[in-house]
C-alpha cells in the first residue's frame, strides 16, 4: 500500500512540474511587453575628461528607462529590456551617476565599497529632473550621442 501511494505521489508531482513548465508557475500578472527600441550609444565626459564606471540613464515620458555603464573611454551602449538593445526613440531627460567598477564574480554583498571615481561630477547630474540634460533620439537611432557635462 505504501509503495502504490508513493508511485501516485511521484506521478502527481511529475505531472505538476510538467504543467508548471508548460503553462508557467509565476504570478498571474502578464509579463511586461518588450519596449520598442532603436540603437543608441555614445560618450559621456566631464570637462573633456571621459567618465568611467558611470551609469547613464535616459528617461522618456511614459516609457521604460534605458541605461548603460560607461567604460574607461566614457563610451556606453544603452539598453532598455536587455543590455545593449537600445533606447526608445524620442525626447529623454538624462541622469549620470557614479556606480564604480562592476562586480563580475562572487557575492556583491561581500564586496568592498567601490573606489572613489577618477573624475567627480556635481551631484545635480544624478537626477534627470535637475541635470538639465535633454537628448532627442531619432527614430533611426543614434550611435554617436555626446553627453558633455561642465
Amino acid at each position: 500500500m505504501l509503495r502504490s501511494s508513493f508511485v501516485f505521489l511521484n506521478a502527481g508531482l511529475t505531472a505538476g512540474f510538467m504543467a508548471c513548465g508548460l503553462l508557467g508557475c509565476g504570478s498571474s500578472e502578464p509579463a511586461a511587453a518588450r519596449e520598442s527600441t532603436v540603437p543608441a550609444a555614445g560618450v559621456v565626459t566631464y570637462k573633456d575628461q571621459p567618465l568611467e564606471n558611470y551609469r547613464v540613464t535616459f528617461m522618456a515620458e511614459g516609457r521604460r528607462a534605458a541605461s548603460a555603464i560607461s567604460d574607461a573611454q566614457g563610451k556606453f551602449v544603452l539598453g532598455t529590456d536587455v543590455p545593449g538593445d537600445g533606447a526608445p526613440a524620442g525626447t529623454h531627460k538624462v541622469a549620470v551617476a557614479y556606480v564604480g567598477p562592476q562586480i563580475l564574480e562572487g557575492d556583491a554583498a561581500d564586496a568592498p565599497p567601490p573606489p572613489p571615481p577618477k573624475v567627480r561630477i556635481p551631484a545635480k547630474y544624478q537626477d534627470p529632473e535637475k541635470s538639465g540634460i535633454v537628448i532627442e533620439i531619432p527614430a533611426s537611432g543614434d550611435q554617436d550621442l555626446k553627453i558633455e557635462l561642465n
